[in-house]
């Protein structure tokens, strides 16, 4: 268990920064990664949020049992779903662990709703339902903060990235909009999905990330989703001031 101490102010933890297989996964192992650098093992993509009075978190991967215990992380207000593939909602089941007073809120767009209620609809329908979905796209909130869920292409597809006060949050994705964009504009810091080096048919690619980044030009750029193409410690050699590849248990202050 990893002791985490929160402070009066938004913090987040990467709880996972991996691909849909993990890194290592199985049958290809650690590819291009060292295993003997802690940072290159890496779980499934998630993100926690927290501030002095609710904890959200950003998916549920199929590896978040695994996470919470890591990282102590006991009572959940609402999840954000940023698109119903299972790397991204397979862990949903450990949910029920935080439902002791109701269903928790899951916020997602209506494609999402409905495919996880035929997916899961032990986890969203009935009486003993422990998620309560919540459509969402444009502007809601969490308590009181303010949040833009804003559509991706993600190759045939499409995800949801979402973007809050001072930072945004967009994995699982091939192209933004103009109008993602423009939504993107004054961002202090970006976590961004960034498969590998090489170009992908359903996720964003090291080039592509790094033009978007010049464009929306934010303070600090974290890179999440990884493969087992890009080591922890060659890629932050080669990546511009400002921008950094996201390991497995970060902190970051937002």
């Amino acid at each position: 268990m990893v002791e985490c101490i929160w402070e009066d102010k938004l913090q987040a933890i990467i709880l996972g920064c991996g691909p849909s297989s993990g890194v290592p996964s199985i049958g290809r192992g650690w590819g291009a990664c060292s295993p003997s650098n802690l940072k290159n093992y890496r779980t499934r993509t998630s993100l926690f949020f927290k501030t002095s009075k609710n904890s959200w978190l950003i998916d549920a991967s199929p590896d978040l049992r695994f996470q919470c215990l890591t990282y102590d992380i006991c009572s959940i207000d609402g999840v954000l779903c940023t698109h119903s593939h299972m790397d991204h909602v397979g862990g949903i089941g450990d949910l029920i662990g935080f439902s002791s007073f109701g269903p928790i809120p899951f916020y997602a767009d209506s494609f999402a709703c409905k495919e996880l209620e035929t997916m899961l609809p032990y986890a969203c329908l009935g009486k003993s339902r422990f998620i309560q979905l919540c459509q969402i796209l444009g502007l809601f909130y969490l308590s009181d903060i303010p949040v833009i869920a804003f559509l991706q292409k993600h190759g045939a597809t499409h995800s949801l990235g979402y973007r809050f006060p001072t930072w945004a949050y967009s994995t699982d994705l091939t192209e933004l909009s103009e109008e993602s964009f423009e939504i993107l504009k004054g961002i202090d810091t970006w976590i961004l999905g960034c498969l590998s080096s090489k170009p992908n048919t359903k996720h964003a690619h090291l080039e592509q990330v790094l033009d978007w980044v010049k464009r929306v030009n934010p303070k600090r750029t974290i890179l999440t989703h990884m493969n087992a193409d890009l080591d922890y410690e060659t890629l932050k050699k080669q990546l511009p001031y400002g921008i950094e590849p996201a390991f497995d248990g970060m902190s970051i202050f937002l």
